[in-house]
């Protein structure tokens, strides 16, 4: 994948996975991290980072997160593989 192609790629529709569970996961993993991960936020509002351990699961859940989806896509792909073949028209005298 690269970013700010030109082309758009709908043989890669095949691959779009995108659950409540998964949903939920980013949602509440943004989040959390948001405050503390990329977003400037100024001192004088008081950032402060979480303990070691809670960034280390914070880090684990997204791991998980990929592993599922990962794992989904694999299914996915499989079963939407046959919308790639163009459909068998029947002619009226069959």
């Amino acid at each position: 994948m690269v970013r700010y192609r030109r082309s758009i790629e709908t043989t890669r529709l095949r691959l779009a996975v995108l659950d409540d569970d998964i949903v939920m996961r980013v949602y509440n993993g943004m989040t959390t991290v948001s405050p503390y991960s990329g977003h400037d936020r100024p001192a004088a509002a008081g950032a402060t980072w979480p303990a070691p351990d809670t960034i280390k699961q914070h880090l684990d859940e997204l791991i998980a997160c990929i592993g599922l989806i990962k794992k989904e896509a694999g299914i996915v792909e499989q079963r939407r593989k046959k919308f790639e073949k163009p459909p068998v028209i029947m002619s009226k005298n069959a």
